[in-house]
């Protein structure tokens, strides 16, 4: 393979066959992540097998697997005895898809860095989220839009998928602004701003942008808020689920680039 190749390394004691670890490569198919794979040393643990298999990957990740059914996902930037992840055969479907996602976050880890010491979100992350946002909207089939603001509310980028409701493009930008502005998701300011609340009436201040439901959630890094997305075209509960995504790869990014820095 070419160096520049993206693929991941399994390491297998030899007392074991491919028919044994099938589930493992079958969520990396699935995922559409290449593999290397081949018999390492029977007297290795499978997290030796795991740093071993990481240290020769063109990308640093590697899957180690023991005789005894034990797995591990590990980073060569990690300390060899402590893997990023833990796991048993029978969920080796589940142990290669996060080995996957993990690939493709790494890209993404990179941008992080490279972000490290900036003050605020940049179009280039903001298309990212979107991205992985829209995966999900396709996923549950309703179009939506999804905007991303800054710290100061200010728009980075909006985008509205094919048949998403125009009056969405609106809400969704301001769900973010509420979201920067109000310092929390859109669905906890639902709550407080109910019938009786202490911030009951709240969505008629600054001109109406105020939303008082689900489907805006800050961006944070650090536990500083750099931005938010809003999302709307769906149920609440599809717009809380659709940003929440991007969310959670904003956070899962940020938790890895501080393991394999």
């Amino acid at each position: 393979m070419n160096k520049r190749d993206v693929y991941i390394t399994i390491l297998y004691n030899n007392a074991l066959s491919p028919r044994q670890i099938q589930e493992v490569c079958a969520g990396l198919e699935e995922e559409g992540v290449p593999f290397l794979l081949q018999e390492g040393n029977k007297a290795s643990s499978f997290i030796e097998l795991g740093w071993e298999a990481a240290s020769i990957s063109p990308l640093q990740v590697g899957i180690g697997i023991e005789q005894n059914g034990d797995l591990c996902l590990h980073h060569e930037k990690l300390k060899p005895e402590e893997p990023y992840l833990q796991d048993s055969l029978q969920n080796g479907r589940r142990l290669g898809k996060n080995a996957a996602r993990l690939i493709k976050g790494l890209p993404l880890i990179f941008l992080m860095e490279r972000m490290k010491n900036m003050e605020q979100i940049n179009l280039e992350l903001a298309k990212k989220l979107i991205e992985v946002a829209e995966k999900v909207a396709n996923e549950i089939e309703v179009p939506m839009v999804i905007s991303i603001v800054d710290e100061g509310g200010n728009l980075i980028a909006c985008h509205r998928m094919d048949d998403a409701l125009l009056v969405s493009v609106d809400i969704a930008q301001n769900k973010a602004w509420t979201s920067v502005a109000m310092k929390m998701p859109t669905a906890d300011l639902a709550q407080a701003a109910g019938m009786g609340k202490e911030l009951y009436g709240i969505n008629t201040t600054n001109n109406g942008r105020v939303v008082v439901f689900g489907g805006g959630i800050p961006l944070r890094k650090k536990g500083r808020i750099i931005g938010a997305i809003g999302v709307s075209g769906g149920s609440v509960e599809e717009d809380i689920r659709v940003a929440q995504a991007a969310v959670n790869v904003l956070n899962d990014i940020e938790l890895t680039s501080s393991l394999i820095r």
